[in-house]
């Protein structure tokens, strides 16, 4: 997965900016607004990540990808707990991605 240049990847975009939409077979991390025109998506298969390191605030949370031998790893994404945030980490667990504190 060639993303090592695309900004998306390494906390460079996230809530507002970005979007995580969390498929059945894969995760895609997404510019939103004019910002989508011009950078790629993201997209992670599940089966390539070894686990997710979350950390949850009062307010925020944040999830670190941990995907070996890739130029992704330790791509993350932050968000509002009240926005979808814990959702988001539920669904995790629910595709079979192990969800670790950070």
């Amino acid at each position: 997965m060639p993303y090592a240049k695309v900004p998306l990847a390494k906390y460079q975009f996230t809530w507002p900016f970005a979007w995580i939409d969390l498929g059945d077979a894969s995760l895609a991390l997404t510019a939103r607004g004019p910002a989508g025109f011009f950078l790629k998506s993201i997209i992670v298969p599940y089966v390539t990540i070894s686990r997710a390191e979350v950390k949850q605030g009062r307010f925020v949370g944040a999830i670190r990808l941990r995907i070996p031998g890739s130029d992704i790893d330790r791509s993350g994404f932050a968000g509002f707990r009240r926005r979808g945030f814990d959702d988001a980490v539920q669904l995790l667990r629910e595709r079979g991605v192990e969800v670790v504190p950070r």
